[in-house]
């Protein structure tokens, strides 16, 4: 589980499965070696000055790799409007709602 900064200062809370947290110890595990001690963004790019690597850039270039018919059809944005749909359709309780609406960042509606 990780705390970060949302829209206007709240909180909002990315919770991690064991999986992704085992690939983490590994970035980790091999950190120094790529990337510089200055940096403490747990993503930094290998070789890069740029400290942080963007979403939506890499949402972007991989869209571009795997060579589909419509890149520009993936998006960040878009990406999150199809999560929120597809939230709706599973008819979710008024508390799982609220919970769903404070991880994306928003309010209830």
């Amino acid at each position: 589980r990780v705390v970060t900064g949302g829209k206007g200062s709240r909180p909002v809370v990315i919770l991690i499965p064991e999986l992704i947290q085992n690939f983490m110890g590994v970035l980790l595990e091999h950190r120094e070696k790529y990337i510089p001690n200055d940096n403490e963004y747990a993503f930094a790019m290998p070789g890069s000055k740029i400290k942080w690597g963007k979403g939506d850039v890499a949402i972007r270039n991989l869209a571009t790799m795997v060579n589909l018919e419509a890149p520009a059809a993936i998006t960040s944005n878009k990406l999150r409007k199809h999560i929120a749909t597809i939230m709706q359709l599973l008819n979710l309780s008024k508390n799982e709602a609220k919970q769903f609406s404070t991880f994306m960042g928003h309010t209830q509606k």
